[in-house]
């Protein structure tokens, strides 16, 4: 435990951005308010700092020196990624996540918040996420040729990797060159992605089932959140965002009964449903009890390197 004399030690810096004036999008205004709470820290600590025209201009430089590294990311290996397992209602582990991470020579790793927006800014997320999809192919290819448990791999497609023409080219080629079977591939598409054609949404679907991936719908409940349309989706997998699952607790009765009817519309649908952000044993039980078919969140891992993935704590329980 503690002393005292610790916890005076620790020091709170605080960033403040405020609604409209430092920004219009919640995006922005937390970028904003972390500028602010780095100018609070680089001021001794222990107070509060808000965000002004300076750090804007600091903010622009830094998205400028960002993207510039970003271009050499890729060829110097310095993007990485981490894998967060699902669960399914039994706690065996039944498919991985996988999600980048930058290595960054001096602000260390970076989770994609920090550079995915610039990415989708500068151009380069085409090329980012086709580094992507290689690495979760040679990864498929590894477990095929080794007794680690063979389960898919899911991958987040931006609308502009969805979008491109080159996406049927790049899979194929990826497909051919490390002999997978197609199967142990989830592409992960959100829900504002999705209707942004539907028609061409619904063309590109059908034809990525036809090599044999599976598709998933990301973030189900942020977005249009209407089975109107997932009706019409050639789609396996339902993913419901993390904020039906953050409020519980086995007392709002109100999000149990939205969540038993979009695990019981989505599986009449024939969709899997998996939960995103469990974060306590009493939301898997929860969410067990009401059906839902596969779980995610920290409660169960958090991303981790390839190498910690037989580790953690559910799959250590089966040994």
């Amino acid at each position: 435990s503690r002393g005292l004399g610790d916890v005076y030690k620790r020091q709170a810096s605080i960033g403040v951005a405020m609604f409209p004036e430092h920004g219009n999008s919640f995006k922005e205004l937390v970028m904003n308010a972390d500028l602010a709470m780095l100018q609070a820290k680089a001021q001794g600590g222990n107070g509060f700092y808000y965000f002004d025209e300076t750090l804007e201009a600091q903010r622009v430089r830094q998205e400028y020196n960002l993207i510039n590294d970003l271009t050499t990311a890729i060829i110097h290996d310095q993007l990485v990624l981490h894998y967060q397992p699902k669960y399914n209602a039994n706690l065996q582990r039944c498919g991985v996540e996988a999600l980048i991470r930058w290595q960054h020579p001096k602000l260390g790793l970076l989770t994609p918040h920090r550079f995915i927006d610039l990415a989708e800014k500068s151009g380069l997320i085409v090329a980012i996420g086709h580094w992507v999809l290689e690495q979760a192919c040679k990864q498929i290819q590894l477990w095929q040729t080794s007794d680690f448990p063979l389960v898919p791999i899911a991958i987040n497609f931006s609308a502009s990797q969805f979008e491109h023409d080159e996406l049927f080219e790049v899979l194929d080629e990826l497909l051919e060159k490390y002999q997978i079977d197609a199967k142990y591939l989830i592409i992960e598409v959100t829900e504002t992605t999705a209707m942004r054609n539907v028609k061409l949404c619904v063309q590109k679907f059908e034809r990525l089932r036809q090599i044999g991936l599976q598709i998933a719908i990301d973030d189900f409940g942020t977005g249009y959140s209407s089975f109107s349309y997932l009706k019409d989706l050639p789609i396996d997998e339902l993913k419901i965002d993390k904020v039906f699952v953050s409020h519980l607790d086995g007392e709002n009765k109100k999000d149990e009964i939205i969540l038993a009817s979009i695990i019981n519309l989505a599986s009449q649908l024939g969709l899997i449903v998996t939960a995103e952000g469990v974060e306590t044993e009493q939301q898997a039980e929860i969410l067990i009890r009401l059906g839902c078919h596969q779980m995610q969140g920290y409660y169960f891992a958090k991303p981790m390197p390839i190498e910690d993935l037989a580790h953690s704590k559910f799959d250590l329980q089966k040994v």
